[in-house]
């Protein structure tokens, strides 16, 4: 009878040991593989879809693109209509905004029939650069172009800001024909410190994207004993158009130049409808949404208005080839000369994300940054310690960083222009920037 019971117990343990391996097998099973599995696996990945991820990934055997450097040639391709249009019965519509199925499927097709938020007799005037058209009360005749401009975007990197330019890098990629990054190993204040945008470069985080880029580096304080921190950012954005007027060699005088920094991500809409359309009045500014810590905190101010569209032929006349301009110094022409800005508080012309950082690089950027130059109130003597705790604190928070100016709270599923579409669709890439992981009640 005992051996009995403890053949019994002895079976029910096996038994309970063979259901938990059971278990196991069927939950590694159904469990999708994760970004750095699927890079592993030895097969083709051409054939498959990934729903998720910004690019195909290259298999071994495919060699990965390498970015230009300061020392390269380059020989912009030339554009076509073809991506971005379509012709039924010699009518021809704007494919991002005309509803085609529906003009299919009515035959007789005289007319573009536009979407919501589009304008136009050919459906091409997206609803942001309409608004800016009004808003200049100026007689705008637009006309689609023979061939499209291309688009060299510039932009500096100062810092830890190489998140916000890679969410620049994809959401743009489709419209821009070159990338020109210039980036310093020294800070506002002279200190040296690393390349944080080469070293992802040099990585390869940036696959898919750098075969567009020409990447510079810039030894700001040891170039030009008068650069000071005031200056820095000039500075930076005059090597960006001089490097690239002489590395390009076909660059055409009507060729669009567009200056921005790290933070601000211009609205993809507004660019391709600058490089696809003649008519517009220019220089061009930009009202961006002014986003604070991330996506889901808006700055009381709401807005800021930053110069930064002009044509290369512009640029040479207007400026004297001087990109450092656009920021308005003292003896050069301001935004506020400019002929056109595009956005306002209800449709923006893309996104400034202003210290959209983790709390330890905020501390560390803030240590890098003059005082004149800087958010916080030092000046006033009453601030606390700032360490990462306190800036999690003014994040969770909701609280500016100068300790006192309360700011908007966003939410992502009621706002049309809550962050960069590239960001929406990848939301596990950037879940720092759109979920407040700091406030315990911020999960919109």
């Amino acid at each position: 009878m005992l051996f009995r019971r403890l053949e019994f117990k002895f079976s029910s343990l096996v038994l309970l040991l063979l259901l938990q391996i059971l278990l196991m097998v069927c939950y590694i099973l159904m469990v999708p593989f994760s970004h750095h599995q699927v890079t592993t696996v030895n097969t083709n990945l051409q054939s498959v879809k990934f729903l998720s991820l910004p690019y195909q990934e290259p298999t071994a055997k495919q060699d990965v693109q390498k970015f230009f450097s300061e020392s390269s040639s380059i020989i912009l391709p030339e554009t076509t209509h073809d991506p971005y249009f379509y012709t039924i019965n010699s009518t021809t519509c704007f494919i991002l905004g005309t509803e085609l199925g529906y003009m299919r499927r009515r035959g007789n097709i005289t007319r573009c029939e536009c979407k919501k938020g589009w304008h136009g007799t050919d459906c091409g005037l997206p609803e942001v650069m309409w608004r800016a058209f009004m808003a200049s009360k100026r007689k705008i005749l637009p006309r689609r172009r023979l061939q499209p401009r291309r688009v060299i975007y510039g932009f500096p990197v100062i810092g830890k800001e190489t998140q916000l330019a890679e969410i620049t890098l994809h959401e743009l990629f489709k419209v821009v024909d070159l990338y020109v990054v210039c980036e310093s190993n020294y800070t506002r204040l002279g200190e040296q410190k690393k390349l944080y945008f080469k070293n992802r470069l040099m990585k390869h985080f940036l696959k898919g994207t750098e075969h567009k880029i020409l990447y510079l580096s810039a030894d700001v304080y040891k170039q030009q004993s008068k650069i000071t921190s005031d200056t820095y950012f000039n500075h930076l954005e005059r090597i960006v158009w001089s490097k690239s007027i002489s590395t390009i060699k076909n660059l055409h005088s009507d060729d669009l130049f567009v200056v921005m920094n790290a933070y601000e991500i211009p609205n993809a809409k507004a660019i391709l409808y600058l490089k696809l359309y003649d008519g517009w009045p220019q220089p061009v500014g930009f009202r961006l949404r002014w986003s604070a810590y991330g996506f889901f905190w808006q700055h009381p101010k709401k807005t800021v208005v930053v110069p930064r569209g002009a044509t290369a032929q512009l640029m040479k006349d207007l400026y004297h080839s001087d990109a450092g301009s656009h920021r308005g110094d003292k003896d050069h022409r301001t935004w506020r000369e400019f002929k056109m800005v595009v956005g306002d508080l209800n449709h923006y012309g893309g996104w400034y994300c202003s210290w959209c950082l983790e709390p330890s690089a905020i501390v560390d950027t803030l240590a890098q940054t003059p005082p004149s130059a800087s958010p916080v109130l030092w000046s006033a003597g009453d601030h606390k310690v700032v360490d990462s705790r306190y800036v999690e604190d003014l994040i969770g928070t909701g609280i500016w960083l100068d300790g006192k100016t309360p700011l908007l709270r966003c939410y992502r599923h009621r706002d049309p222009y809550f962050a960069p579409e590239y960001v929406m669709n990848n939301t596990w890439m950037y879940d720092s920037l759109i979920t407040n992981f700091y406030s315990d009640i911020d999960y919109n």
